[in-house]
């Protein structure tokens, strides 16, 4: 057990909570590949334990094996942020003042320090004080400075430079990275996003819903509050005029209800865990990538390479979408639009060809899979 390396992933998204990220994937997948796991949750304050808030139902709960997962998180003296802004003092004593340790919760499961850290907050480059012998990757997941363009922006460049290596998850984040940062171009590497192709290789049993539920079923999956109200409104007067429905997966948002009680043919099932999403995807006919198209979400978007793309791609399902960057990139066989006007001409034309679609969306899955992802990244750390 001593011989095989330990990885630290760290991330806010609980373990147990029903949003699958990439984070968590990785983290199974480098368990698989006989490394030693543990998943820091994010830690806690003392404001959550008071109101008994943010990610408190899970902190309670920390502190356990899944499989080889040593799955922890902490309470800490100190929030990481104050009013939105962020500093690499603040975050230094958020990682310091937990209690118990962090040092503590993380040997509690493998009983070693970590040889990897893996983590995607910014301010986070700090645990490298905690466990000075690791070697830390930053994987930059999103644009952090769009919803914080000062504070955040400065502590990604410290992250940046303080990293043993970067990841992102496309090529305009690390266009952005390097330029940024002013680190050099070999510390960064675009491991993209990827899927697990094995649990879409077999045909599964439709879900029941389908049979009482009018066709083409077009799906969304996901965060709701991210859709174009605008769009999907469109989109679902066209698919009730084709007597089709439209299937909404994810937790709801401030504007769902009034959209359900407008549109008759759409149906909102709430989040549904990741390993129940295959059937559904495969059995639906349209995916659905309608993100809002507001000018204040644009730069929250900016270098997005969402993970849903990848899913929908493995199911062989047909996919409408609005733009993004770094579809310049990666070139998805998708329809793309735009406005509301371009909406029926797409439907029409993803329905007339489906099978073309389903076959060239398989083919790109295959290009972008999880475990090549974690063969390229596993090469990285031992170089490192």
């Amino acid at each position: 057990m001593q011989g095989k390396p330990h990885i630290l992933f760290h991330r806010p998204t609980a373990w147990n909570s029903k949003v699958q990220c990439s984070t968590k994937t990785l983290a199974r997948l480098f368990s698989n590949q006989n490394y030693r796991v543990t998943y820091l949750q994010s830690n806690i304050h003392l404001g959550h334990l008071f109101f008994r808030k943010g990610y408190y139902e899970y902190w309670k709960t920390r502190d356990f094996f899944d499989g080889n997962i040593w799955i922890t998180s902490s309470l800490s003296l100190v929030p990481l942020s104050i009013n939105g802004s962020h500093n690499r003092l603040l975050a230094k004593a958020h990682y310091k003042s937990c209690i118990p340790s962090l040092y503590e919760c993380i040997q509690r499961g493998h009983c070693t320090p970590p040889d990897y850290i893996w983590t995607t907050i910014p301010g986070s480059t700090v645990l490298k004080s905690i466990f000075p012998e690791s070697k830390v990757v930053f994987h930059s997941i999103d644009n952090y400075s769009a919803y914080n363009r000062i504070s955040i922006k400065s502590l990604e460049k410290i992250d940046y430079r303080e990293a043993d290596h970067v990841f992102t998850i496309g090529e305009i984040i690390k266009k952005s990275v390097i330029s940024d940062s002013e680190i050099k171009p070999g510390k960064v590497t675009n491991l993209g996003q990827g899927v697990d192709t094995i649990q879409y290789q077999n045909k599964s049993t439709p879900p029941s819903l389908f049979s009482s539920i009018g066709r083409p079923i077009a799906i969304w999956t996901g965060v709701t509050r991210k859709i174009d109200r605008n769009l999907l409104s469109i989109f679902s007067k066209k698919m009730r005029q084709l007597g089709g429905s439209v299937l909404i997966i994810g937790p709801s948002c401030d504007w769902l209800p009034g959209y359900l009680e407008s549109h008759s043919n759409a149906i909102h099932l709430g989040p549904v865990p990741s390993e129940q999403l295959p059937p559904y995807l495969q059995h639906s006919d349209i995916g659905l990538m309608l993100y809002d198209q507001s000018p204040s979400k644009q730069s929250i978007y900016m270098g997005q390479n969402p993970l849903k793309l990848y899913e929908y791609a493995a199911a062989g399902l047909p996919t409408l979408s609005t733009p993004h960057e770094e579809f310049r990139f990666i070139q998805p066989p998708i329809k793309i639009v735009r406005k509301g006007i371009e909406i029926e001409q797409a439907v029409n034309n993803l329905l007339q060809y489906k099978q073309e679609y389903q076959q060239k969306m398989k083919e790109f899955s295959n290009r972008h899979t999880w475990q090549s992802i974690v063969k390229r990244a596993n090469s990285i750390l031992r170089d490192l």
